[in-house]
């Protein structure tokens, strides 16, 4: 049982978490709200990521907890909510998380990102959908992609992976190898197999 509450001293921010955990049931509330530039983005090391205001409510027995999640980070929306069960591993989970142009630290930004998905049933045999996409992409280290398209989808103990990047730049001498055509991803892997067989297949232009 944790029961906490903080309080920003000379500025704005509050953050507040109670727990109750014990072999039947797990119940969370936890808040947190802080302006940009306040002391949790700065632990992250997102300073960029603008005024932080998210809630987690956890309710119920192990076997049917109710979850709801938001978070808004700056001009960042994200949204979760259904029900899971501990005991057997399964949930049934909608959530969504969209963004405008952002860029929480100088090396990570995007022009639009969205993910969105479900998920029911178990994770050795789920039905489970989600869809990502994101322009201009600029990730640490120096890589840049124009677009990240991708599809995900479970059915039948099966889960397989999409995904179209397209406009790669790679640091090093030659950046522009990758840029003139997509290079495209294809993975599926067996969840309801203990060996998890995955098939994996990658292609571009210069390889397959």
């Amino acid at each position: 049982s944790i029961d906490a509450t903080a309080h920003r001293i000379g500025g704005d921010g509050d953050y507040q978490v109670q727990l109750k955990f014990d072999p039947q049931r797990m119940d969370a509330a936890v808040t947190l709200h802080e302006p940009a530039g306040g002391p949790l983005e700065n632990l992250l090391q997102l300073p960029g990521l603008g005024a932080l205001a998210a809630t987690l409510n956890l309710t119920g027995p192990r076997a049917a907890e109710r979850l709801e999640l938001t978070v808004d980070a700056g001009a960042l929306r994200g949204r979760a909510q259904g029900t899971f069960n501990l005991n057997d591993l399964s949930a049934d989970l909608d959530f969504a998380f969209d963004s405008p142009a952002l860029a929480p630290r100088p090396d990570l930004a995007w022009e639009r990102a969205s993910v969105h998905g479900h998920w029911h049933g178990s994770v050795k045999a789920p039905q489970a959908d989600g869809h990502v996409d994101i322009a201009q992409l600029r990730l640490p280290g120096g890589t840049r992609l124009a677009a990240l398209n991708g599809d995900f989808k479970a059915d039948a103990g099966a889960a397989a992976l999409r995904l179209s990047i397209g406009g790669v730049r790679i640091p090093g001498p030659r950046p522009q190898l990758l840029e003139d055509s997509p290079l495209k991803i294809d993975a599926t892997v067996r969840l309801d197999d203990s060996a998890r067989p995955l098939d994996l297949s990658a292609s571009h232009r210069l390889f397959a």
